[in-house]
């Protein structure tokens, strides 16, 4: 199998079905389950698309955040 990046079609990697252990590409493993596959599958990878699905807000107040800005000096 090839593993490209979308959406310039830039091929990361290939691997074999068989690879043992799996394949990993940008940070991720291909593992794939021969049962059904057959030349010409695709499968579209979306590992972010829900990212942020299990985000909640957790403070209320405003002033239970602590936040800073950078400091600056002068010298003399």
């Amino acid at each position: 199998f090839t593993v490209r990046r979308l959406p310039n079609g830039e091929s990361v990697g290939t691997g074999a079905l068989t690879d043992n252990p799996p394949k990993q590409f940008d940070g991720f493993s291909v593992s794939l389950n021969g049962n059904a596959l057959a030349a010409g599958d695709t499968f579209k990878v979306t590992p972010t698309r829900n990212g942020a699905s299990g985000i909640s807000v957790v403070l209320t107040d405003p002033k239970d955040i602590a936040a800073a800005a950078p400091l600056t000096a002068t010298a003399g």
